[in-house]
């Protein structure tokens, strides 16, 4: 998540009307830095993009990446984010649903009602409301046990009796692939298939020891470090491929 907030650092700084223009998807916390990308573009304060990315991302690293392990046995990043949303820039901007609709995929695992859930991947991007767009986003990260329980069920609104939890319990492919061109879809960090255009430097943790690329330790160094090579990844992509 902080490389894939590096990456958005670049975008927005060097390729905002692309990316504006562009549609998203992501699962997980993914999710979460769409809705991120959303209130940043979407919003009309006097500041510019840029100045907004980098307002929130203090504001994430001070009161999700600091605080969260005491708060939780594992942490509660999914939790403080959507305090961001909703303070921040869902309250804001009350019909910002509506820029996503269509235009944010959100993917998530969906169990399906039964003694037996069979899971399945389930994209959504069609909103009713700013609520329902964070329900389909905090769903996409929920872990039972290491997070707070939804607290509206996605079924109220899909108007099943489905179950929906992390999106990575499933492994989704690329959720545009049914409206694009591989080669029209720029893949950061990963997909369920392993192939991505935009990855972290395995080189940056050195030898620590058994150090996921896709780390969420709540230390801050190694999520400072994911973020910077986020940033610079994604210069290294551009000046190669585009």
């Amino acid at each position: 998540m902080a490389f894939a907030l590096g990456v958005l650092h670049y975008l927005i700084e060097f390729h905002e009307d692309d990316l504006r223009k562009s549609k998203w998807a992501g699962w997980s916390g993914g999710s979460l830095v769409l809705l991120h990308t959303l209130c940043i573009l979407f919003d009309e304060d006097e500041r510019g993009a840029l100045a907004r990315h980098e307002s929130a991302i203090e504001w994430w690293f001070e009161n999700t990446v600091r605080r969260s392990s005491k708060h939780a046995i594992m942490n509660n990043w999914g939790n403080r984010w959507m305090e961001y949303f909703t303070h921040v820039g869902l309250i804001r901007n009350r019909h910002i649903y509506k820029c996503a609709n269509n235009k944010v995929h959100i993917g998530l695992t969906n169990l399906g009602p039964g003694m037996i859930p069979r899971p399945r991947g389930e994209v959504i991007k069609e909103y009713h409301s700013n609520a329902h767009l964070m329900e389909a986003a905090y769903h996409s990260c929920y872990s039972p046990g290491f997070m707070k329980s939804p607290a509206i069920a996605l079924k109220r609104y899909q108007q099943d009796r489905d179950v929906r939890v992390d999106g990575v319990y499933y492994e989704n492919k690329v959720m545009l692939s049914d409206e694009f061109d591989e080669s029209d879809i720029l893949v950061i960090g990963r997909r369920g298939d392993g192939q991505c255009n935009i990855t972290p430097d395995t080189s940056i943790f050195g030898h620590r020891g058994a150090i996921s690329i896709f780390d969420v330790s709540v230390h801050p160094t190694y999520l400072f470090e994911l973020y910077d090579n986020g940033y610079h990844q994604a210069a290294k992509y551009y000046r190669q491929y585009k």
